[in-house]
Protein backbone atom coordinates (compact mmCIF):
# COMPACT_ATOMS: atom_id res chain seq x y z
CA UNK A 1 0.00 0.00 0.00
CA UNK A 2 0.95 3.26 -1.14
CA UNK A 3 3.31 5.15 2.24
CA UNK A 4 1.92 8.28 1.11
CA UNK A 5 -0.94 10.19 2.81
CA UNK A 6 -4.47 8.83 0.62
CA UNK A 7 -7.78 9.98 0.00
CA UNK A 8 -9.55 7.56 2.86
CA UNK A 9 -12.91 6.81 3.00
CA UNK A 10 -14.93 4.85 5.54
CA UNK A 11 -18.29 3.31 5.14
CA UNK A 12 -19.56 2.76 8.61
CA UNK A 13 -23.34 2.99 8.45
CA UNK A 14 -24.99 3.78 5.34
CA UNK A 15 -24.53 1.39 2.24
CA UNK A 16 -25.45 4.18 -0.31
CA UNK A 17 -22.07 5.56 0.87
CA UNK A 18 -20.37 2.73 -0.59
CA UNK A 19 -21.34 3.97 -4.24
CA UNK A 20 -19.70 7.31 -3.59
CA UNK A 21 -16.88 6.09 -2.35
CA UNK A 22 -15.98 3.52 -5.21
CA UNK A 23 -16.66 6.46 -7.70
CA UNK A 24 -13.49 7.30 -7.16
CA UNK A 25 -11.73 4.05 -7.73
CA UNK A 26 -11.23 4.04 -11.41
CA UNK A 27 -7.13 2.29 -12.18
CA UNK A 28 -6.64 -1.45 -12.85
CA UNK A 29 -4.03 -1.14 -9.86
CA UNK A 30 -7.35 -1.79 -7.83
CA UNK A 31 -6.72 -4.25 -4.76
CA UNK A 32 -9.79 -5.47 -2.50
CA UNK A 33 -8.43 -6.66 0.81
CA UNK A 34 -11.71 -9.24 1.92
CA UNK A 35 -11.58 -10.34 5.54
CA UNK A 36 -9.44 -8.03 6.42
CA UNK A 37 -8.71 -6.49 10.28
CA UNK A 38 -8.21 -2.79 10.09
CA UNK A 39 -8.30 -1.67 13.17
CA UNK A 40 -8.17 1.98 14.75
CA UNK A 41 -6.13 2.96 17.85
CA UNK A 42 -7.53 6.88 18.93
CA UNK A 43 -4.63 7.47 21.27
CA UNK A 44 -3.65 5.08 23.37
CA UNK A 45 -7.35 3.31 23.07
CA UNK A 46 -8.17 0.92 20.60
CA UNK A 47 -11.60 1.58 19.60
CA UNK A 48 -13.48 -2.04 19.58
CA UNK A 49 -16.54 -1.42 17.70
CA UNK A 50 -14.92 0.51 14.68
CA UNK A 51 -12.83 -2.72 12.88
CA UNK A 52 -12.99 -2.55 8.82
CA UNK A 53 -13.64 -5.79 7.62
CA UNK A 54 -12.83 -5.01 3.78
CA UNK A 55 -10.13 -2.25 2.61
CA UNK A 56 -10.24 -1.06 -1.49
CA UNK A 57 -6.88 0.30 -2.75
CA UNK A 58 -5.65 1.93 -5.78
CA UNK A 59 -2.37 4.24 -5.56
CA UNK A 60 -3.32 5.49 -9.29
CA UNK A 61 -6.45 6.70 -7.55
CA UNK A 62 -4.83 7.89 -4.75
CA UNK A 63 -7.78 6.64 -3.11
CA UNK A 64 -8.40 3.77 -0.10
CA UNK A 65 -12.11 3.07 0.71
CA UNK A 66 -12.35 1.18 4.29
CA UNK A 67 -16.00 -1.19 4.97
CA UNK A 68 -16.83 -1.52 8.20
CA UNK A 69 -18.13 -4.75 10.10
CA UNK A 70 -22.00 -4.18 10.14
CA UNK A 71 -22.04 -1.70 7.44
CA UNK A 72 -24.56 -3.19 5.94
CA UNK A 73 -22.41 -3.73 2.79
CA UNK A 74 -19.36 -6.06 2.40
CA UNK A 75 -16.68 -6.92 -0.55
CA UNK A 76 -19.23 -8.90 -2.13
CA UNK A 77 -20.57 -5.30 -3.05
CA UNK A 78 -17.36 -3.63 -3.92
CA UNK A 79 -16.60 -6.23 -6.26
CA UNK A 80 -20.13 -6.22 -8.12
CA UNK A 81 -19.41 -2.53 -8.60
CA UNK A 82 -16.01 -2.46 -9.89
CA UNK A 83 -17.53 -5.47 -12.07
CA UNK A 84 -19.95 -3.13 -13.24
CA UNK A 85 -17.19 -0.43 -14.01
CA UNK A 86 -15.11 -2.81 -15.79
CA UNK A 87 -12.12 -2.32 -13.61
CA UNK A 88 -9.75 -5.24 -13.20
CA UNK A 89 -8.76 -5.58 -9.85
CA UNK A 90 -6.52 -8.33 -7.60
CA UNK A 91 -8.50 -9.58 -4.81
CA UNK A 92 -6.34 -10.86 -1.29
CA UNK A 93 -8.85 -13.14 0.58
CA UNK A 94 -7.96 -13.68 4.23
CA UNK A 95 -9.73 -16.31 6.70
CA UNK A 96 -12.63 -15.05 7.81
CA UNK A 97 -12.26 -14.29 12.20
CA UNK A 98 -14.57 -15.02 14.11
CA UNK A 99 -18.28 -13.03 14.62
CA UNK A 100 -17.46 -10.92 17.35
CA UNK A 101 -20.68 -8.23 18.28
CA UNK A 102 -20.24 -5.14 19.66
CA UNK A 103 -22.67 -2.69 20.44
CA UNK A 104 -21.97 0.59 18.29
CA UNK A 105 -21.05 3.32 20.91
CA UNK A 106 -18.16 5.46 19.39
CA UNK A 107 -19.19 8.26 16.66
CA UNK A 108 -18.68 8.13 13.43
CA UNK A 109 -14.80 8.42 12.25
CA UNK A 110 -14.17 10.36 9.38
CA UNK A 111 -10.69 10.69 8.44
CA UNK A 112 -9.12 14.31 6.50
CA UNK A 113 -6.16 14.19 4.96
CA UNK A 114 -7.79 17.34 2.29
CA UNK A 115 -9.51 20.13 4.10
CA UNK A 116 -12.80 19.51 2.07
CA UNK A 117 -13.42 16.14 4.32
CA UNK A 118 -13.22 18.88 7.58
CA UNK A 119 -15.81 21.26 5.51
CA UNK A 120 -17.68 18.57 4.89
CA UNK A 121 -17.99 17.22 8.12
CA UNK A 122 -19.17 20.78 9.87
CA UNK A 123 -21.80 20.62 7.51
CA UNK A 124 -22.94 17.14 7.77
CA UNK A 125 -22.69 18.21 11.68
CA UNK A 126 -24.92 21.18 11.03
CA UNK A 127 -27.83 19.43 8.94
CA UNK A 128 -28.79 17.01 11.77
CA UNK A 129 -30.13 20.09 13.33
CA UNK A 130 -29.84 19.13 16.64
CA UNK A 131 -25.74 19.16 17.50
CA UNK A 132 -24.04 21.46 19.62
CA UNK A 133 -21.69 23.59 17.45
CA UNK A 134 -18.57 23.08 19.12
CA UNK A 135 -15.39 20.82 19.01
CA UNK A 136 -12.28 19.98 21.27
CA UNK A 137 -8.90 19.88 19.44
CA UNK A 138 -5.49 17.75 20.05
CA UNK A 139 -3.04 18.70 18.15
CA UNK A 140 -0.48 16.04 19.32
CA UNK A 141 -2.77 13.02 19.62
CA UNK A 142 -1.62 10.25 17.71
CA UNK A 143 -4.38 8.07 15.70
CA UNK A 144 -3.59 5.28 14.08
CA UNK A 145 -5.10 2.03 11.36
CA UNK A 146 -3.38 -1.17 11.11
CA UNK A 147 -3.80 -3.56 8.79
CA UNK A 148 -3.97 -7.51 10.06
CA UNK A 149 -5.02 -10.77 9.05
CA UNK A 150 -5.87 -13.83 10.70
CA UNK A 151 -3.57 -16.73 9.96
CA UNK A 152 -4.32 -20.52 9.65
CA UNK A 153 -3.36 -20.68 13.64
CA UNK A 154 -5.74 -17.95 14.82
CA UNK A 155 -3.01 -15.41 15.66
CA UNK A 156 -3.05 -11.72 14.00
CA UNK A 157 -0.44 -10.74 11.64
CA UNK A 158 0.33 -7.61 10.33
CA UNK A 159 -0.28 -7.31 6.08
CA UNK A 160 0.93 -3.61 5.57
CA UNK A 161 1.92 -1.32 8.18
CA UNK A 162 -0.02 1.58 9.48
CA UNK A 163 -1.77 4.55 8.69
CA UNK A 164 -0.71 7.52 11.19
CA UNK A 165 -2.46 10.70 11.80
CA UNK A 166 -1.75 13.46 13.86
CA UNK A 167 -4.46 15.47 15.58
CA UNK A 168 -8.02 14.73 16.54
CA UNK A 169 -10.80 17.54 16.47
CA UNK A 170 -13.75 15.92 18.34
CA UNK A 171 -17.61 16.99 17.62
CA UNK A 172 -20.74 16.06 18.91
CA UNK A 173 -21.32 13.77 16.52
CA UNK A 174 -17.79 12.73 15.18
CA UNK A 175 -14.48 12.84 15.35
CA UNK A 176 -11.93 14.02 12.73
CA UNK A 177 -8.48 12.11 12.18
CA UNK A 178 -6.24 14.21 10.02
CA UNK A 179 -4.02 12.92 8.10
CA UNK A 180 -0.60 13.96 6.32
CA UNK A 181 2.74 12.56 5.75
CA UNK A 182 5.35 15.47 6.52
CA UNK A 183 5.73 18.07 9.62
CA UNK A 184 5.11 20.89 7.75
CA UNK A 185 1.37 19.78 6.07
CA UNK A 186 0.49 18.59 9.55
CA UNK A 187 0.86 22.32 10.85
CA UNK A 188 -0.65 23.46 7.95
CA UNK A 189 -3.42 21.16 7.63
CA UNK A 190 -4.21 21.71 10.79
CA UNK A 191 -4.45 25.26 10.82
CA UNK A 192 -6.61 25.22 8.18
CA UNK A 193 -9.09 22.54 9.76
CA UNK A 194 -9.48 25.05 12.64
CA UNK A 195 -10.15 28.33 10.18
CA UNK A 196 -12.75 26.13 8.39
CA UNK A 197 -14.20 25.10 12.11
CA UNK A 198 -14.41 29.36 12.59
CA UNK A 199 -15.91 29.63 8.86
CA UNK A 200 -18.76 27.44 9.40
CA UNK A 201 -19.15 28.54 13.05
CA UNK A 202 -17.71 25.88 15.42
CA UNK A 203 -16.62 27.12 18.77
CA UNK A 204 -13.39 25.17 20.57
CA UNK A 205 -14.36 24.51 24.39
CA UNK A 206 -11.63 22.82 26.59
CA UNK A 207 -10.51 19.11 26.10
CA UNK A 208 -11.93 16.99 28.88
CA UNK A 209 -11.85 13.16 27.66
CA UNK A 210 -13.02 12.10 24.62
CA UNK A 211 -16.12 9.64 24.25
CA UNK A 212 -14.85 6.88 21.92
Amino acid sequence: MSKRALDIWAIQGLPEELDVAMERIRSHDTIVFENAIVELTIGDKKIRDTVFSCAIFSERSDTLVLVMKGAGVSAEDAKAMLDKKGIRYHLVSFLEPSKRVFKKRSPEIWFARDSYVVSDACDNTKSKGNCALTYEFDADQVSKLKFKFLDSVDNLQTFDGQIVFTGTITLEDKIILLEGATEKFIKEHQQEALRILAEKGFTEVKIDNHSV
